[in-house]
């Protein structure tokens, strides 16, 4: 706080801010001075003396991102060397299955929130109080669910499963955006976050070939390594993958809206995603017109209505990617058919959304509200509101602001989505007992 008050007293004398940088650097405190360089930008960005020492010194901190390798490398291997521990297949959760399916994620969120922290040097306590937020869910999801009657523990264990790394990516993005974010903010924060797990995966695929290389060339010589061996490779080696990813991919010195996204994947899957988008037009337009021909399908098998919903969330992720950090990085001509070609995808979403809708709505008062049925109609009714949400806002708003209007769409999708699966994380093992 001292030095952003220094900063302020002197923010419009070139002279003064360049002593006070000097002096910064001497008392090793030239983090200080970023932040405050960062906090006077938010909130002047057209100050032009602002302005230049923000971009000099994002200049300067991208040049040094190096030093952030003393964070990351202990940290991954600590991560990896818990979900190893916890891959014994002496260690289960419910049902026989493997207690590290459960843990790994928010023994991930839980290690990226460290690195972020320490390598940033702020908001520590933040960090911490995250990370035992996201610590004591876990722990109410193992000592909760093997309560439950057995009939019910394997769905309750399932919704555990795919609930837990979503709070642990919403606690991560806690952190990177703060709790009332701009749509700007928590959007870029997404647009990351599709580059890290892109990332992700493709090291994940050279884990595979590199264990798959070791063993075969133990075999050839008749040895077989033990099992130990193969889940420190494959557990183990995966478990590094989320801070390694976050450290190259992510500038921890940079709020979301002011990384990178000019080169690399980022650029890659925001050119893939629009490519993609008029194919998935075409598909669903198929889709849609087929329906009738099989229309009580959902109504009848529940599969399908499980297809049904996973494919709504694939197309609201193509809707995200697709969508620039900047309209203006795109020609005027591009924005025009990308535009649309989002709201006719986004309107075919709608009608395919109300139609499993119903179909769910039908099975439950059919049979009864079970767990399973109470998710996905809470999901579907989410998605129905975001997509409403983003037509609404792209027919009441200027045409040069659709993508502002897009962000703000997923910016309350982004909060609805954290809220009802921390919702169910809570109330699922004392709703259905």
């Amino acid at each position: 706080m001292e030095m952003q008050e220094q900063f302020r007293q002197k923010q419009n004398d070139p002279e003064g801010l360049e002593q006070l940088y000097q002096q910064a650097l001497h008392q090793k405190s030239a983090d200080d001075f970023n932040l405050a360089v960062q906090a006077a930008y938010t909130e002047a960005p057209d100050n032009p003396l602002i302005a230049a020492w923000h971009y000099r010194l994002q200049t300067a901190v991208e040049v040094t991102r190096h030093i952030l390798w003393k964070y990351a490398i202990p940290l991954s291997v600590l991560c990896g060397l818990i979900i190893w521990f916890l891959s014994d297949e002496k260690f289960k959760y419910v049902d026989d299955v493997p207690l590290f399916v459960l843990l790994a994620a928010p023994v991930a969120g839980v290690a990226v929130l460290a690195y972020l922290s320490l390598a940033s040097r702020k908001g520590l306590l933040l960090a911490a109080g995250l990370s035992l937020g996201l610590l004591a869910l876990t722990a109410y999801a193992l000592l909760v669910v093997p309560s439950m009657p057995s009939y019910l523990q394997e769905h309750a264990a399932t919704l555990m499963l795919i609930h837990l790394p979503v709070l642990s990516l919403a606690a991560v993005g806690i952190y990177l955006t703060g709790l009332s974010a701009q749509p700007q903010r928590r959007f870029a924060f997404v647009i990351k976050t599709f580059e890290v797990i892109t990332t992700g995966g493709l090291f994940a695929i050279t884990i595979g070939i590199f264990g798959m290389i070791t063993f075969g060339l133990f075999q050839a010589l008749g040895i077989e390594l033990s099992p130990a061996v193969a889940r420190l490779i494959f557990a183990g080696g995966g478990g590094m993958l989320p801070v390694l990813t976050v450290a190259i991919i992510y500038n921890p010195h940079l709020p979301p809206d002011e990384q990178d996204f000019s080169q690399g994947l980022s650029r890659f899957l925001g050119n893939l995603l629009r490519i993609m988008i008029i194919p998935t037009l075409f598909v669903a337009v198929l889709y849609v017109f087929f329906i009738p021909f099989n229309f009580m399908e959902p109504f009848n098998n529940r599969d399908v209505l499980f297809i049904y919903n996973g494919m709504l969330f694939a197309v609201m992720a193509l809707l995200v990617g697709a969508t620039p950090i900047h309209a203006r990085d795109l020609p005027e001509r591009l924005q025009v058919w990308l535009r649309y070609a989002i709201l006719a995808v986004a309107a075919l979403a709608v009608l395919v959304s109300l139609y499993a809708l119903a179909a769910i709505l039908y099975r439950t008062f059919m049979a009864e509200l079970t767990m399973n049925r109470l998710t996905v109609i809470g999901w579907n009714v989410i998605n129905i509101a975001v997509l409403v949400s983003l037509l609404f806002r792209q027919f009441s708003r200027a045409e040069s602001e659709w993508a502002q209007g897009l962000k703000q769409a997923f910016n309350f999708a982004a909060v609805a989505y954290t809220v009802w699966a921390a919702f169910l994380m809570l109330t699922i093992p004392l709703l259905f007992r």
